[in-house]
């Protein structure tokens, strides 16, 4: 379920500090020197019913496993407690202000400040596999959700304010209807019928073949926002790790990483194994990506990846990042300061399932860079391959040490490509 459903957009007071509300945590008026504390929550006893939908698409052919992952993924309640209350007119000064506590716990977990738990009931929830086709299931979740108020007082004086407050108690999820895709086929469509079907590759995702929403406002080199075509294709749902690197480093196909712009690499530490490998250039990350039988994304491929079809910002939605949903810098302190395990973050996963599209390391693509290149590029699988004059490669995504801005789907920038980063590694497509 995504986060985005439950944040109301009203004027905000941020928590200082994590974690759930206690009578420690301070908070502070935006633009405005006035500092609170919580003094109470108060559940009043009464509840809200919703229905919310959900489209789970499960983007593989004939894998159960996948399947089950990823209902198990959609069983796990993204909380927050969202207070809809302006007191512009109840604070000295006259300050706007509202208040917004935005936990994030799993499922079971009970509040510092609430009753009881939250929880899923998912008995007798199951989702069949088809053979030869991908299913999209839309999940009719029935929620229930508690009504309160939190009071939090003025430090310095006795003004207390009450501001309401819903949280998410518990959510039952239903199948509401299926559609399927039939699997792609290695063959044209006029093949036979008998034709076998394309197996999905071992450990990689399917991306349906469609059109998605590409570039964005932001940037000159991200414009202009135009609907693209990609073919099907397979993704590593995880970034390539120092582990798999070394493999092909032992096959005598590939070049062991060595220091790098700001750093040194992680491959010669034991301990990171399952960390993304570093310190690659593009020659390098190519020559793993063809010893492994696959190639490095094109941008576009990459993109839709990351974004799916509804044009969001992050892979997750457009709720700003946070540290439960990717390693970064989160504009004060850096989350972890280092890479971290690939897939530590199912929080910030993608419309397909991959992790990582944003955080932890940056990813060469295939194309050379052009800058302005959207503005002339084909809107059917465009792929920028006329690199006889470039002296810079594409990279996408962002890595452990950049900020909101750089973690947006759209983001584009690029490297001489016989330069490596410890920022920056890859992953392949197929």
């Amino acid at each position: 379920m995504k986060k985005s459903r439950y944040i109301m957009p009203f004027l905000l007071i941020i928590l200082m500090g994590c974690g759930s509300f206690s009578s420690e945590q301070p908070v502070a008026a935006e633009n405005s020197v006035n500092q609170f504390v919580v003094e109470d929550v108060i559940p009043s006893g009464e509840y809200e019913e919703r229905v919310e939908r959900e489209e789970i698409p499960i983007n593989a052919c004939d894998s159960q496993a996948q399947l089950t992952r990823i209902v198990e993924r959609s069983r796990t309640l993204e909380e927050s407690v969202s207070i809809d209350y302006s007191a512009s007119s109840a604070l000295s000064g006259g300050a706007s202000v509202g208040l917004k506590a935005d936990l994030t716990v799993s499922v079971g977990t009970t509040y510092g400040f609430s009753q009881g738990t939250s929880k899923t009931d998912s008995s007798g929830f199951e989702l069949p596999a088809d053979p030869g086709t991908y299913p999209t299931y839309t999940i009719l979740w029935k929620e229930r959700w508690e009504k309160g108020n939190v009071v939090v007082r003025e430090e310095g004086t006795d003004k207390k304010i009450p501001y309401p407050y819903v949280y998410l108690k518990s959510a039952k999820p239903e199948i509401e209807g299926t559609k399927y895709t039939d699997c792609p086929q290695n063959e044209a469509d006029n093949s036979p019928a008998d034709t076998p079907q394309r197996q999905a590759p071992v450990n990689m995702m399917l991306i349906p073949a469609g059109e998605f929403t590409m570039g964005s406002e932001q940037r000159d080199n991200e414009k202009p926002v135009r609907q693209v075509y990609v073919d099907n294709f397979y993704i590593d749902p995880y970034e390539v790790t120092n582990n798999d690197y070394r493999s092909c480093v032992e096959a005598g196909e590939c070049e062991a990483p060595t220091t790098c712009r700001y750093g040194d690499p992680t491959y010669n530490d034991d301990n990171k194994g399952n960390h993304p490998v570093v310190c690659t250039n593009w020659y390098q990350a190519t020559a793993y990506c063809e010893w492994a039988d696959k190639r490095l994304p094109t941008e576009a491929e990459w993109e839709k990846a990351a974004r799916g079809t509804d044009g969001r910002t992050y892979p997750w939605g457009n709720d700003a990042p946070t540290c439960e949903r990717m390693n970064y810098h989160d504009g004060v302190t850096l989350c972890v300061g280092e890479t971290m395990p690939v897939g530590s973050y199912p929080e910030g996963i993608s419309p397909y399932g991959l992790y990582d599209m944003s955080g932890n390391a940056e990813e060469w693509v295939q194309d050379c860079y052009d800058g302005d290149f959207y503005q002339t590029s084909s809107r059917t699988n465009p792929v920028n391959d006329s690199c006889n004059d470039a002296d810079f490669w594409s990279f996408r995504s962002s890595s452990w040490s950049k900020g909101e801005y750089d973690s947006r789907s759209a983001r584009r920038r690029n490297l001489n490509p016989s330069l490596s980063s410890a920022h920056l590694g890859f992953r392949c497509v197929q």
